[in-house]
């Protein structure tokens, strides 16, 4: 039950090259088709944002919404590889090239 769970990593956004990153805590109120495993990139001077999807986070029509959530357990920047390498809950790790602007599982 959601009762056992510890809680999301406050994990504060990246801020690099004039963009913020930040993990997504609700994508449904933001518009978006998941609630979680997403990631909002953010051009600070112009305001625009996209959704970035890290991993799908299927929805059991048998529990509560928050009860699939799987957050970020950690949220990182490597500036000399220009990646974002993610993990979540569940230990699945991803990397997010940000010149390529492509997700990929980490080994």
């Amino acid at each position: 039950s959601s009762d056992s769970r510890v809680g999301m990593a406050d994990l504060p956004p990246i801020l690099f090259e004039g963009k913020r990153y930040q993990q997504v805590l609700n994508g449904e109120r933001e518009g978006q088709a998941q609630r979680t495993g997403l990631m909002k990139v953010t051009d600070l001077d112009s305001g625009a944002s996209t959704y970035v999807s890290i991993y799908d986070v299927p929805r059991d029509p048998g529990l509560e919404a928050d009860a699939g959530d799987v957050f970020f357990s950690s949220f990182e920047i490597d500036e000399s590889r220009r990646e974002i390498r993610i993990e979540n809950e569940h230990g699945q790790r991803y990397t997010y090239s940000i010149d390529r602007r492509v997700v990929s599982p980490a080994n």
